[in-house]
């Protein structure tokens, strides 16, 4: 199975913001402040998953399949709003898939977030996760380039070795 190019996630993305718009009629715009939003979403989502899924007696509350799509939208936040660059095609000493890179030293695995949230593992927490993986950043004096400014350079060139959150 290939890996999804930069540009399929980011399609992915704006289908899921379309899908949530239809559904519930509310708009996400891929800013932070949007991140709240789908917070609400997905905590509406999960209580009547859990309904439904205790009515039927199943564990799996069928949220699963929007596991990629949610990570997509989450990654994009990050791209556009923090200089993120996906990482596709991770090096083998990197233990995980697909993920977001920043300032080039930290990864974020966008993915295992989607999961643990769609599956009730973790609360819908999606905004305060983006704000302290935001304040991280700044905190830690990386390189994140400010809106307009080259971000040419904070690519892991090869892959180099990072922080993953």
């Amino acid at each position: 199975m290939r890996a999804p190019t930069r540009q399929e996630l980011a399609d992915y993305a704006e289908q899921f913001a379309s899908q949530i718009a239809e559904q519930t009629g509310e708009e996400l715009n891929f800013g932070p402040s949007s991140l709240a939003t789908l917070d609400a979403v997905i905590g509406k989502w999960l209580d009547l998953a859990s309904v439904y899924a205790g009515q039927s007696g199943q564990e799996d509350a069928g949220l699963a399949v929007f596991t990629a799509p949610m990570a997509a939208y989450l990654g994009e936040i990050f791209v556009r709003n923090l200089h993120g660059v996906w990482e596709t095609n991770p090096p083998p000493d990197v233990p995980i898939g697909t993920h977001i890179v920043l300032a080039g030293k930290l990864r974020v695995n966008v993915f295992k977030k989607a999961r643990d949230v769609l599956a009730g593992l973790e609360r819908p927490t999606l905004s305060p996760y983006y704000s302290t993986i935001a304040n991280l950043v700044r905190d830690s004096h990386l390189d994140v380039p400010g809106p307009g400014e080259d971000d040419s350079e904070t690519a892991i060139p090869g892959g180099a070795k990072g922080h993953t959150v």
